[in-house]
């Protein structure tokens, strides 16, 4: 890295934040091993782990949690995602207020970004924007609203900004405008946008996606994905 990109890095004290559902109540090894990889490389970084029944309720407590520390980053991670050995400081040096990794979605072997366009239409969003390996198409010029949480890396700065609850399911919640009705992540991602907060998608930095991998019933001849 050049020197300019390694001031952020040097200012900066992450914290990762995992949260885990009850039906998906643990990490994979090699999630640990990125996690603790990470660790080594930035000493003294806490890592949070919330389990909840509801998703959004465990991210909230992740993000209490950021806020009561006087950490500069939180790096939100999914509980099946692998951070490569240079994932935070390549984020890090990023210097923006929502940083968002690419990965595959299951079942998928290339990684893209997982964002989308905003639709009004209840339980519908726009086409799925995507941008694959290779491909010379650029974000700035798409402006997605959405993004997923399975790897983002946000600033101190947003949370502040931000009103509470910062995540929110809220899909089936009919009190709700149909504009605000989606997703935990999503959620989030629209508070982020109506700050002010564009979220920047960096093609240099990928994560993997573990996929859960089953044998269909009466398919004894081989594994199918599921």
């Amino acid at each position: 890295m050049l020197a300019w990109e390694l001031e952020p890095i040097k200012i900066a004290k992450p914290m990762i934040g995992v949260p885990l559902h009850p039906s998906f109540p643990y990490m994979h090894i090699a999630v640990i091993s990125g996690i603790l990889q990470t660790m080594r490389q930035f000493p003294g970084t806490p890592l949070t782990v919330s389990r909840q029944f509801e998703i959004s309720v465990a991210r909230e407590e992740i993000a209490k949690s950021f806020l009561k520390s006087d950490c500069t980053h939180l790096l939100m991670l999914d509980s099946d995602v692998i951070l490569q050995p240079d994932t935070l400081a390549k984020m890090l040096a990023v210097d923006a207020p929502v940083v968002v990794a690419k990965y595959a979605e299951k079942g998928k072997k290339e990684a893209s970004y997982h964002c989308y366009h905003h639709s009004q239409v209840p339980f519908r969003r726009d086409p799925k924007v995507e941008v694959r390996p290779g491909e010379r198409r650029h974000l700035k010029d798409v402006d997605p609203m959405l993004f997923g949480l399975g790897c983002v890396l946000v600033k101190r700065e947003v949370f502040e900004k931000l009103e509470e609850p910062y995540f929110k399911y809220t899909i089936m919640d009919e009190r709700e405008d149909d504009y605000w009705r989606t997703g935990e992540d999503f959620v989030f991602a629209l508070k982020c946008h109506h700050a002010g907060f564009r979220p920047v998608f960096c093609d240099d930095i990928e994560v993997l996606h573990l996929a859960i991998v089953g044998i269909k019933p009466g398919k004894l001849e081989g594994v199918e994905w599921v």
